[in-house]
């Protein structure tokens, strides 16, 4: 799902099998402009791969009245609530939550707006992706079928793309580049989409040999590559800026730097993070697809998303039991959260992004985005790196 990192925007590790049932659930989730170019040629890298063994600055967020503010009495953020939790360090505090926006009067939103809202303000239903750059940060709700930017500074909220008839189902993952263009998982559909700043598709991603379930995808802004992680044969597929595939990195298996059921990825200080539901549940490696080191085993059950920060924590969500799991220099040390509608708690957190000392928090099934403000850790000296 979604991932991100504060030294390249943008957003997840390996998880435990629960059944297999539980196999088939886990995925369910700039000016605007009407004027929709036509679909661009699809590129297609059907070649059959052998994997490898192997901002602009974001906006002061302190200026800007929050949305929706929860006291201290009523936050139930865990750390709070018995003995065992409150011994855990302060690692993230309830900022805000948001739970839509105003409709911009020079959007193109018109009468689907009010259609969908009865009015002039668009409520999120089901928000499954996210994605912050500069002052924007971008929905994908699938409960509206939108793709939508919300300025985080005016609290105006655009349409960008309408969903219904493009994507063959959920959405799994946003990233947005530098340019302000935007890529979408279509995991359903085998594929990822392309589209320009104000919301036309530019071009179709896939290779019929090599992609069937995308998860997770990101542009890696040092080499201009795309990288899509696939879910399904579990190796991460590199394509260059022309849309052409030419390497993979992982593959199916239970060694180091394989992987069983990929479920999200970010970037980190490191290199790649990825996440899994059996074995390792999150694995680092090099951009040259090197394995690194694990994160501490036991932490998380079942991860659904993941964000990494340049200090070497990691935020990874549970979907066993709604809570994110924090990770410093590889270890374990707190859980925050838990099922709940109060601020802090969750229901089903399908994406996670970090930017500028705030984690963004797809709180999918209460149809709202959190906000949690991340306290500074200590100073890095060293990562765990178990080979």
């Amino acid at each position: 799902m979604s991932f991100s990192t504060t030294s390249i925007p943008g957003s997840s590790v390996i998880r435990l099998a629960i059944t297999a049932a539980g196999l088939a659930l886990a995925f369910s989730g700039c000016a605007t402009d009407s004027d929709r170019l036509p679909p661009g040629d699809e590129q297609s890298s059907n070649v059959q791969l052998e994997a490898p063994s192997v901002d602009p600055l974001a906006a002061d967020r302190d200026s800007s009245p929050p949305v929706e503010r929860g006291d201290a009495a009523e936050a139930s953020i865990a750390g709070e609530e018995d003995d065992e939790q409150a011994a855990q360090p302060e690692i993230l505090t309830y900022w805000e939550t948001i739970r839509g926006g105003i409709g911009s009067p020079d959007t193109t939103m018109g009468n689907a707006m009010t259609f969908l809202t009865g009015g002039d303000h668009i409520q999120f239903i089901r928000p499954v992706a996210l994605t912050v750059r500069g002052e924007y940060l971008y929905v994908v709700d699938m409960g509206l079928e939108l793709v939508l930017r919300y300025n985080l500074v005016t609290g105006r909220i655009e349409k960008l793309v309408e969903l219904r008839g493009i994507t063959g189902g959920d959405v799994a993952d946003i990233y947005v580049t530098k340019d302000y263009t935007f890529y979408l998982t279509d995991t359903f559909g085998s594929r990822v989409l392309h589209f320009d700043r104000r919301g036309r598709l530019q071009r179709t991603i896939s290779s019929k040999l090599n992609m069937v379930r995308p998860v997770a995808v990101v542009e890696d802004e040092p080499t201009g590559n795309i990288l899509v992680a696939d879910g399904e044969f579990d190796q991460v597929l590199v394509f260059n800026q022309l849309g052409d595939l030419f390497t993979a990195i992982g593959g199916r298996g239970s060694e180091p730097g394989r992987f069983l059921n990929i479920t999200a990825m970010a970037v980190g200080p490191d290199g790649f993070y990825i996440a899994a539901r059996v074995g390792e549940h999150v694995q680092v490696l090099t951009r040259d697809g090197d394995y690194l080191y694990s994160l501490e085993q036991g932490g998380v059950v079942f991860p659904l998303a993941m964000a990494a920060s340049d200090d070497f924590r990691v935020f990874v969500s549970d979907y066993l039991d709604d809570t994110i799991k924090v990770f410093e220099r590889g270890r374990h040390v707190a859980s925050i959260g838990g099922t709940g509608v109060t601020p802090g708690r969750f229901k089903r957190i399908t994406d996670l992004w970090l930017e500028d000392s705030f984690l963004y928090i797809a709180d999918s099934l209460n149809g709202r985005i959190q906000v949690m403000r991340v306290v500074a850790g200590a100073p890095v000296t060293n990562v765990n790196r178990e080979q």
